[in-house]
């Protein structure tokens, strides 16, 4: 075995010796380090379980509110002929419980599902949508003595007669110049010609001789004057309105300076496209153009009136984000209700 030795300087054991002498009998003296100071009690040496209340709560998703602004019915499926499952109230609040489709909103209201038309819908993301159908009612007078009628006919039977400025309410969409009304407990029809109101327009006389013997002597004979239809050109709020869905909405104005009542006519489109966007970047997909739009819009001889209707393509709906744009021939076939057909510019 080897042994080790190990040699220390005389400055050295003196030093330790003194060291020894003077620290007494109390143990080993505690030496501190000045660079390297007591670290702070952490988080980290006393770890705690967060309680319930630090906890993030999760995120609940709160489906937008609409309010009907007119009287409503909600429907089962999105079509004017579908069965109505109630009718609501103006003002009646609902939530939309979905995407709309072809200007029709999913609702809800208390467990009842069903669809609104959006023309008789308020709230965020909605916009203003052309009446659809018959569920909206506005309130209008009589300009004079009226008669109610069971059909929109002047040879119809008369429910009953109301004395100018009686208010009635508006059921649904007119007729060859009649509207359907609700006065009191009774329903019927009143020539427009006897109507007062923001959704009536000026609407010539309609029974009697005057509309009578006009059409007896115009039937062979070709009617004298024009018919002008302002269409984009227009300006204002005429011509091509929002997109919605795989539809485009118009508004129109047909101004009749002939002898002949118009009872309507036919819109064509020449191409159709969906737009993500207006800019160069913008996507662009080609849709098919809508069929010939055969739109009934009774005019008397001498009056004007605002019209409004749609134009769908067959072309599927490519997704959120585009809009159809839908251009319309450069003239417009309109029709006297006498058979006869004349043309009018309808141009950009």
């Amino acid at each position: 075995m080897v042994a080790i030795k190990t040699y220390l300087r005389p400055g050295v054991v003196a030093m330790l010796l003194l060291g020894l002498l003077t620290s007494g009998c109390e143990g080993p003296v505690a030496v501190s380090d000045a660079s390297h100071p007591p670290r702070a009690p952490s988080a980290l040496d006393h770890p705690t379980m967060p309680s319930p209340s630090d906890a993030p709560s999760p995120s609940v998703t709160v489906p937008p509110i609409a309010v009907t602004s007119a009287l409503a019915n909600v429907r089962e499926a999105p079509e004017c002929d579908a069965t109505a499952l109630v009718k609501l109230e103006a003002g009646a609040p609902v939530q939309i419980a979905g995407d709309p489709r072809s200007g029709w909103y999913p609702v809800e209201i208390s467990g009842l599902e069903g669809w609104v038309a959006g023309s008789v819908l308020d709230g965020p993301g909605i916009p203003e949508i052309a009446q659809l159908c018959g569920d909206a009612t506005s309130a209008v007078e009589t300009s004079e003595q009226a008669n109610v009628r069971v059909a929109p006919s002047c040879s119809a039977k008369v429910v009953t007669r109301l004395a100018a400025n009686t208010s009635v309410e508006l059921t649904g969409d007119p007729q060859s110049g009649w509207y359907p009304v609700k006065a009191g407990d009774l329903e019927g029809w009143i020539a427009g010609s006897l109507l007062s109101g923001p959704e009536v327009p000026q609407i010539g006389q309609l029974c009697g001789s005057t509309i009578a013997d006009q059409l007896s002597s115009t039937a062979a004979t070709e009617p004298i004057g024009s018919v002008r239809i302002y269409g984009p050109e227009g300006g204002g709020n005429y011509g091509q309105g929002f997109a919605d869905g795989e539809c485009s909405n118009w508004h129109v104005r047909v101004v009749n300076q002939s002898n002949t009542a118009i009872a309507g006519f036919t819109f064509t489109s020449v191409e159709a496209e969906y737009v993500n966007g207006y800019s160069d970047a913008s996507t662009q997909v080609t849709a098919q153009a809508p069929a010939p739009v055969q739109v009934d819009a009774y005019v008397a001889p001498g009056t004007e009136q605002d019209v409004r209707f749609r134009a769908c393509t067959s072309t599927p709906y490519p997704g959120s984000g585009f809009d159809l744009g839908v251009t319309p021939s450069n003239t417009i076939i309109y029709h006297w209700v006498t058979g006869r057909d004349g043309s009018s510019n309808f141009g950009w």
